[in-house]
């Protein structure tokens, strides 16, 4: 709420030079993981003096974290850095790294790193990627996400999925927003595309009963979807321009029950 959002505002993030670029509460809701700029995530107790109670470090040394996901349980977590590859994994006790083979297997609480294994085949549905890539499928005609391929072949900048789990937002480097269901890892995946901003897609999120999705983009352009049934539709339009992917083969009510 706005008084939780100014008491964080208001607590400086020692040994975080840059500021905050990434924040995601535990499902439990007791700790809150901090992207920092310096490419780690600090976890803080939440609430209160917002304490650090952790350091998790030697992930990005290249760039700023800007995706943060926690486990179902509460006990891992998995972070992207501005400079794309693959998400850097932790266990939430310890900031120990996990081995990517290990975590791979963990239930995610969202989908926020856009490169995750579970979201390996929705890189091939937005503007700017290589479907010849292991990054959106194509390895053999297999799909699924390839850790060895670089994060530059794909057009994908950020994705968000719906509280009700089932469907996640994509967000091109073409300025397109998908939606696709999850997991997604098969090649090619059936998805629905619309056209609308003209810079890439910069942030995404579903509204607490996931009857709306808002859209940045790099340009400062915000919309707000209504997202009914199968296909979603722009909150101030009466139509959004649509170029469904496999039209007809897409719900984006699958799971949500």
């Amino acid at each position: 709420d706005a008084g939780t959002l100014h008491d964080l505002l208001s607590v400086p993030l020692s040994g975080a030079s840059g500021g905050a670029t990434a924040l995601a509460f535990s499902p439990d809701g007791a700790l809150l993981a901090v992207g920092t700029s310096t490419g780690g995530v600090q976890l803080r107790s939440a609430g209160g003096l917002w304490e650090v109670i952790g350091a998790c470090g030697g992930a990005h040394a290249s760039g700023a974290v800007t995706a943060i996901d926690w486990s179902d349980d509460g006990g891992a977590l998995q972070g992207s850095s501005a400079s794309g590859g693959p998400p850097t994994f932790w266990d939430a006790a310890t900031c120990a790294q996990l081995d990517p083979s290990y975590a791979s297997g963990l239930v995610w609480a969202s989908a926020s790193c856009p490169r995750q294994w579970a979201l390996g085949g929705a890189a091939g549905v937005v503007g700017g990627g290589d479907r010849s890539s292991g990054i959106g499928g194509g390895i053999g005609g297999s799909g699924g996400y390839d850790a060895s391929s670089p994060s530059s072949s794909s057009g994908l900048r950020v994705t968000c999925r719906a509280y009700g789990g089932g469907t996640v937002a994509c967000g091109g480097r073409d300025g397109a927003l998908c939606l696709v269901g999850y997991p997604c890892v098969a090649s090619n995946p059936a998805a629905l595309r619309y056209r609308e901003h003209g810079a890439p897609v910069r942030s995404l999120a579903f509204s607490a009963d996931d009857q709306l999705l808002l859209s940045l983009s790099a340009s400062g352009e915000l919309y707000q979807w209504r997202h009914t049934g199968s296909e979603p539709r722009m909150a101030t339009q009466d139509t959004a321009q649509a170029d469904a992917i496999d039209e007809g083969a897409y719900d984006s009510d699958i799971e949500r029950e």
